[in-house]
C-alpha cells in the first residue's frame, strides 16, 4: 500500500512537471517592431448580446470591395462599415471588422466562428438555410429584385438575430439607410483610383515620399503613415496652434533637436518628423520593442520627459516602468490628478489623451497594414540606414 502511494505520488510530480512546463513555458520573442497579427478565430460557439457586451467587441465579416468596406484617404469607409458601427455604437461594444480573403464566402467564415456576424450577403429566396440564419433584406441597387442583401449569423444565435432585425427596422425609419445608399451607390467621389484601396494600394497621394523618409529611418512606412493621419490626416498644409505644422505637425524645437532646419517644407517636414521618432526611440531603450514604440509615440505627443514622469510614477505604483500595456497605460492617466502627478514632483500630464493617441496609431498601423503592401514600386528609397530593431512582416 505504501508503495502504491509513493508512486502514485511520484506520478502526480511528474504530470505536474510536465503541465507546468507546457503552461509556464513559451519561446522568447525576437526584439523586433511590434507589426500587425493575424486576428484570432472567435470560439464562443453561441455568443448572446450579453455575452458579446461583456466580452467588448463584436466581430463582422465583411468583403474589401467598393461599397462594403475600403480604407479611402487613410479612413475606414463602406456602407456596410457604417452600418455596422452603428450597431456597435447602441450596442456600446467596439467594432471589428475582418475581411476574407478573394474567393472565400462570408458565410464560410460566419460558420467556422470568424465573426460573430457577416454583412451584405445575398439573402437567398426559398427555403431557409440550415447553416446560416439570414436578417430581414435590404436593397442596394435601383433594381431590388438582384440586390437583396442582408447580414447573416449562425443558426443558435437568435437574439443576435432579433437584434439586428430590430436594428434594420430602426435604420430604415430613421433615414440612415438611405443616407449611407446615397453616400456609397450614387456618389462616385469613393471610385478615384488613387484614393480608395479597391481601385489602389495606396493611402495618400504623399505615399512614396513617407515610404522613401520612414524607410531610410528603419522604420515600416505604414506605421508613419499612421502617426500622419492622427496628426494631419495627411494634410501638409495644417498648423496648429502651438507651431507644428505640415504632415508630420513638427515643432521648431523637434526640427532643430534633430538637425533639420526646412522643416516647413514637404521633404523637410517627412525628414524631421521620422529622424524626431527615431531620436525618442533611442530614449527608451529598455523593455520589448512594442513598449519602446509605444513610449517613442507618446513622446512624439508630449515629449520624452513627461513620458519619463509616467515611468516613474508607475514604478512608485509596483508596476512595469518598462511595459505599456496594462502597466504604464494604466498609469498614464493617473498624472491627471494632483493626487498622483505631486507624488513625484511633476506637474498636470494630459496621460489619457496620450494614451488614447498611442493606441489610436498602433491599431491604424494594424489597419494599414492589413491592406496596403510595404513595397511601393515609386517610393525611390535612398540607402537606408541600420535600422533600430529588426523589421518584420505581418503575420496576416
Amino acid at each position: 500500500m505504501r508503495h502504491n502511494s509513493l508512486r502514485f505520488s511520484i506520478l502526480v510530480l511528474v504530470l505536474m512537471s510536465v503541465c507546468g512546463s507546457v503552461m509556464l513555458w513559451s519561446p522568447p520573442s525576437a526584439p523586433v517592431l511590434p507589426t500587425p497579427s493575424a486576428v484570432q478565430t472567435l470560439h464562443i460557439p453561441r455568443p448572446t448580446v450579453a455575452d458579446i457586451q461583456k466580452r467588448g467587441v463584436l466581430t463582422v465579416l465583411m468583403h474589401h470591395d467598393a461599397t462594403s468596406y475600403f480604407l479611402y484617404r487613410g479612413q475606414e469607409q463602406g456602407f456596410e462599415y457604417e452600418l455596422a458601427r452603428e450597431f456597435t455604437r447602441q450596442l456600446g461594444v467596439t467594432l471589428q471588422v475582418r475581411t476574407p480573403p478573394p474567393g472565400i464566402a462570408l458565410t464560410q467564415w460566419l460558420i467556422e466562428g470568424r465573426g460573430d456576424i457577416a454583412a451584405g450577403v445575398v439573402v437567398p429566396d426559398g427555403s431557409p438555410s440550415t447553416r446560416v440564419r439570414y436578417s430581414d433584406a435590404y436593397d442596394v441597387s435601383a433594381r431590388p429584385e438582384p440586390a437583396r442583401r442582408g447580414w447573416a449569423v449562425r443558426p443558435e444565435q437568435g437574439e443576435l438575430l432579433a437584434a439586428v432585425n430590430q436594428y434594420h427596422t430602426q435604420t430604415k425609419r430613421s433615414g440612415l439607410r438611405k443616407i449611407l445608399y446615397e453616400k456609397y451607390f450614387t456618389n462616385t467621389r469613393f471610385l478615384r483610383s488613387d484614393e480608395s484601396t479597391v481601385f489602389s494600394n495606396r493611402l495618400s497621394q504623399y505615399d512614396p515620399l513617407i515610404a522613401r523618409y520612414a524607410e531610410q529611418a528603419g522604420f515600416d512606412w505604414r506605421l508613419i503613415a499612421a502617426l500622419i493621419f492622427e496628426e494631419s490626416r495627411f494634410d501638409p498644409k495644417r498648423r496648429s496652434q502651438r507651431g507644428a505644422r505640415g504632415l508630420m505637425q513638427v515643432t521648431r524645437i523637434a526640427a532643430r533637436q534633430v538637425g533639420v532646419k526646412n522643416f516647413h517644407t514637404l521633404h523637410g517636414n517627412l525628414e524631421a518628423g521620422v529622424k524626431y521618432l527615431r531620436f525618442l526611440l533611442k530614449q527608451f531603450p529598455d523593455g520589448r520593442a512594442q513598449d519602446r514604440l509605444a513610449f517613442a509615440l507618446s513622446g512624439y505627443l508630449l515629449g520624452p520627459s513627461r513620458v519619463r514622469a509616467a515611468q516613474q510614477l508607475a514604478q512608485a505604483l509596483g508596476y512595469d516602468p518598462d511595459c505599456w500595456k496594462d502597466s504604464v497605460e494604466f498609469v498614464f492617466p493617473l498624472l491627471e490628478d494632483a493626487e498622483y502627478y505631486q507624488r513625484i514632483n511633476a506637474s498636470f500630464i494630459p496621460g489619457g489623451e496620450a494614451v488614447q493617441y498611442v493606441n489610436a496609431i498602433l491599431q491604424r498601423y494594424e489597419l494599414y497594414a492589413r491592406y496596403i503592401p510595404r513595397e511601393l514600386p515609386d517610393a525611390r528609397r535612398a540607402q537606408p540606414y541600420q535600422p533600430l530593431l529588426p523589421v518584420a512582416e505581418p503575420t496576416g
